[in-house]
């Protein structure tokens, strides 16, 4: 139908001069969850390794070493290969990995763009059109990526922080400091030579890198190392861990100059809600997620919500830290204007999900912004929303968390990353619910839900972005994994 109706439109804009053209196609395109179109055009990556490692098998990683999605590819034996990924997938700061045996090399790719819309091709990018230094993936584009990614670790940041060109820019810092004899740099391109060259004859069928800490920590398996004859150093004496390459990454990486600044403004807010069995709601029970929710093969999960009356409103153009009028009926209609089963969330690895069928429904959103600690009201932007479980239109009936009841949530970047993450349980009523909420008083509840910058003596609060619980011992020790989405990041001269 969707076809049906675009092919419809152009023959009239050829009959009418294409007059109010971009409106008839355009505007569904913005129209979140509104309008079903057909899927954007894949992007593929395309390069080549070391002739060496021709039969690689290669595949797209982000810096954490989770997968991106995609495909995989198998060199050929000029060393050629392509990865095909989604359309609707961007990404800054990933890794394409090619592993034959035990050998492994790779390069840091700057950003991966999504498709602009669902009207453009298939699109193409040639890795050697993105930076020289990944013409050919080997020892050199590993060491360069080794540096970028630990400079991005010691500046606090994800690698995916940081603008394309920003990372190009340290691309080719690395690759002068690499340059520079006797520098720490050089000492890590030596190293990465001599790991190579010990992968080539190993009878290991694992290489040796730690895919999971090549931003920080050991980059090396130690259990690797300890098989083989392997001097990092070059002083003769064997190592048996990475703990020389770890200093030298540091040494090096501290002299590359990034700069990181986030847009004032604006943020990324990222909803995730677990959604399956053995959770555990706020009170550490066990959590019955489909109390009110039918539990039925073919739903899926949504999400809808507005501004909250809570939120500081600008009496007039030009103030800061309040909500401008204009921008309501906007953030309403980004959030869903409260029209349940409407806005998707996603649990395929795509539209921000980090992991694809782990039972965490995602939902990336960009909001108005302002640090509320230096704003007049000592308020944020504050909305109310809830989670749904059903199919696409369907009402309230037996698909929303709970009846006469919300969430809310107050929009403060509190572990300074540049994104607000909220992860919730579906059905928790003994999370951040505004009230009838059901957090036990030795929790801090007390029946009702306060904002954290307005609190209520004997009451918690439970509002923020906050810490979650890894381990499964009810007691929270990390902030939440944003996956695969960034900040918003502006060039430092542009920043206020």
């Amino acid at each position: 139908m969707v076809a049906m109706r675009i092919a419809t439109l152009l023959l009239m804009s050829l009959a009418a001069g294409a007059c109010g053209l971009e409106g008839e196609i355009f505007t569904p395109l913005t129209d979140r969850g509104h309008v079903l179109l057909p899927g954007a055009q894949d992007t593929v990556l395309t390069g080549r390794v070391d002739v060496a490692l021709a039969g690689a098998t290669t595949r797209a990683v982000r810096a954490d070493g989770e997968s991106l999605g995609g495909t995989t590819s198998v060199s050929d034996d000029q060393g050629v290969f392509s990865l095909r990924f989604p359309g609707v997938l961007s990404a800054r700061g990933a890794l394409v990995v090619a592993e034959r045996g035990a050998q492994a090399v790779f390069g840091l790719v700057p950003e991966l763009p999504a498709q602009p819309s669902v009207f453009h091709e298939e699109r193409w990018i040639a890795l050697a059109e993105v930076h020289p230094v990944l013409a050919e993936l080997g020892v050199e584009s590993s060491t360069v990526a080794l540096l970028v990614l630990r400079a991005a670790h010691l500046n606090g940041v994800a690698v995916g922080a940081l603008s394309g060109d920003a990372i190009l820019d340290a691309m080719d810092q690395a690759l002068a400091l690499m340059a520079t004899p006797g520098s720490s740099g050089a000492m890590v391109a030596t190293a990465v030579a001599t790991l190579q060259q010990a992968a080539s004859a190993t009878t290991q069928g694992d290489s040796p890198w730690d895919l999971q800490s090549l931003s920080g920590g050991s980059v090396l398996r130690a259990e690797w190392l300890a098989n083989e004859l392997v001097d990092l150093d070059g002083d003769g004496v064997q190592d048996a861990d990475s703990a020389k390459l770890d200093e030298a990454l540091d040494e090096a990486a501290a002299e590359l100059n990034l700069s990181v600044c986030y847009v004032p403004d604006r943020i990324k807010v990222v909803f995730q809600v677990e959604l399956g069995a053995d959770l555990k709601d706020g009170n550490c029970a066990t959590l019955d997620p489909y109390k009110w929710a039918a539990d039925t093969p073919a739903s899926r999960v949504f999400f809808t919500g507005g501004v909250h009356s809570d939120s500081p409103i600008c009496d007039e153009g030009g103030q800061e830290g309040c909500l401008q009028t204009d921008e309501i009926e906007p953030t309403d209609q980004l959030l869903g204007a409260w029209e349940p089963n409407l806005v998707p969330m996603w649990d395929d690895g795509t539209h921000g999900d980090g992991v694809a069928g782990d039972g965490i429904w995602t939902f990336e959103v960009e909001l108005p912004y302002w640090d509320p600690s230096t704003s007049a009201s000592g308020a944020g932007l504050r909305i109310g929303y809830k989670y749904t479980l059903g199919m696409p239109g369907q009402g309230w009936t037996s698909t929303e968390e709970w009846p006469g009841n919300k969430r809310i949530l107050e929009i403060v970047d509190r572990n300074s990353d540049g994104i607000v993450v909220r992860r919730d349980a579906f059905g928790d009523e003994a999370s951040n619910k505004d009230k009838a909420n059901a957090l036990k008083p030795s929790a801090g509840g007390c029946g009702t839900n306060a904002w954290a910058s307005e609190p209520v003596a004997g009451c918690g609060a439970d509002t923020e972005e906050r810490m979650v619980d890894t381990d499964g011992d009810c007691l929270a020790d990390s902030w939440p994994d944003p996956g695969p989405v960034v900040p918003l990041i502006q060039a430092c001269d542009e920043a206020d």
